[in-house]
């Protein structure tokens, strides 16, 4: 018999966790028109960008699920592909954390500025 102990939070995971809503050091930009992107995850997914920032994005799923910690692909143009993390999940809304941010210019160019 093998008995699981539950997952202890490490001390940064828990401050994350505790820190108030509202308190980005980066603001996200709202997205220009329905910026539609894709999310390579074990099946490619059509998604539309609701707002981005340099190190993270919100995406609105068409269909398909992603989980919570999953790694994906998130597919911007053809020219901008970069790994995130999914970080939360609201129904379709999905906050994604980019594992190396944006430069500020690839920013503006999908936000509503």
């Amino acid at each position: 018999m093998t008995n699981t102990m539950p997952r202890l939070q490490s001390a940064k995971s828990a401050a994350a966790a505790a820190k108030p809503a509202g308190t980005r050091k980066v603001s996200r930009q709202p997205v220009a028109g329905l910026r539609k992107i894709e999310i390579v995850a074990e099946a490619t997914l059509p998604a539309r960008l609701t707002d981005i920032s340099t190190h993270g994005c919100n995406a609105s799923l068409a269909h398909g699920t992603l989980r919570h910690g999953q790694f994906v692909s998130v597919r911007l143009s053809k020219e901008h592909c970069i790994k995130a993390i999914v970080r939360w999940i609201d129904g379709d809304i999905s906050g994604l954390e980019f594992l190396r941010p944006l430069t500020r210019d690839i920013v503006g160019q999908f936000a509503l500025i």
